[in-house]
């Protein structure tokens, strides 16, 4: 399945796996964007959702719809709240620019495969120690 392929959610898991995959701060910093960017992140847009529901709530003549309104409302300015905080964490990711300790770059490559260099941008593993000669 292509990732145009996948639904919202499934979009949105994907993040998640960009995060736990990501070698480089900036790559977990790219994927964190997508979640908060003010014009065309997943939070951003879930408040306008939210807020939508409510207008829609407001809009009809039941009694609980103007506390549902509210209560969406509500919901809505928690979720700003919460976009604000995960932006500044997004921030101070950015301006780390380092690698992951715990993730090297070269997964799935054995570091005695010539191609190792085409594959991933590890420095070259050490050469093998020289054999010990034993006298006799």
């Amino acid at each position: 399945m292509a990732f145009h392929d996948l639904t919202l959610g499934g979009q949105v898991a994907n993040l998640a796996q960009r995060i736990r995959d990501a070698e480089h701060s900036e790559d977990a910093t790219a994927a964190l964007t997508e979640l908060v960017a003010p014009a065309d992140g997943v939070l951003p847009a879930t408040v306008e959702v939210l807020e939508a529901a409510a207008e829609f709530f407001a809009g009809l003549s039941a009694d609980a719809d103007p506390h549902h309104a509210a209560r969406i409302r509500s919901l809505a300015e928690k979720i700003a709240v919460v976009t604000t905080e995960i932006s500044a964490y997004r921030n101070a990711l950015a301006d780390r620019h380092t690698a992951h300790p715990l993730r090297p770059a070269c997964i799935g490559v054995e570091s005695t495969e010539r191609e190792a260099s085409v594959v991933c941008s590890c420095p070259p593993p050490p050469p093998p120690a020289p054999a010990v000669r034993r006298g006799r």
